[in-house]
């Protein structure tokens, strides 16, 4: 039964990346007519290809691993290898939201739903095609999960705060200004150890 579940929650994911991301302009069937911010840190991944250093002989504001992000999709295929990894990224962001949201009930069909509906709700984002957002979402939504399941635990795992501080030192590196929602935790954390006199476990 496990299996069939699981087998169901795949192929069912990968179908709706499939379809959310077949519109994308780094997909396939996309014209590849990217808008400025994307165009810029595929121009960069590109050249880093080529040898060419980023912030040197191609400069723009954006974090290194939005560029090394591009870099590897270029390595893969020119044509299609971005697509690949935004399709790998939106399936993680589905994954564990869907964990996330089976946190909170243990109804498995209104957890299904609310993950496909919110993937739609978020469709836009991967329009143009290697935004930094669309790289965001699978971060912070790993974070909720190992954040929420360590609230609702009762106790923090130590591999639950080293997982949430990777993917904040990521999504930092993608674009600083995401880093709001992180110090949100932080601060919510902070404050959960005091309340339930855990002063040692803050550090």
């Amino acid at each position: 039964q496990k299996l069939y579940e699981y087998l169901f929650l795949g192929s069912s994911f990968v179908l709706m990346s499939l379809f959310i991301t077949s519109n994308s302009n780094s997909s396939p069937n996309g014209n590849n007519m990217t808008y400025t911010d994307s165009s810029v840190t595929k121009y960069i991944g590109k050249i880093m290809t080529e040898g060419r250093i980023p912030y040197i002989d191609g400069f723009d504001h954006k974090g290194l691993v939005l560029f090394i992000i591009n870099f590897i999709g270029y390595v893969i295929n020119e044509h299609w290898g971005i697509w690949i990894l935004e399709n790998i990224a939106f399936i993680i962001t589905m994954i564990f939201g869907y964990k996330y949201i089976k946190l909170h009930t243990n109804n498995k069909i209104a957890a299904f739903f609310s993950i496909i509906a919110s993937m739609l709700s978020i469709a836009y984002v991967y329009n143009g095609g290697s935004y930094s957002d669309e790289w965001d979402i699978p971060l912070i939504t790993i974070s909720l999960y190992y954040f929420t399941k360590g609230l609702k635990n009762g106790f923090f795992k130590k591999y639950y705060s080293f997982v949430i501080g990777i993917c904040c030192s990521l999504a930092v590196l993608l674009r600083p200004n995401i880093v709001l929602i992180w110090g949100f935790l932080a601060l919510y954390l902070i404050y959960w150890y005091v309340k339930n006199k855990k002063l040692k476990d803050i550090l």
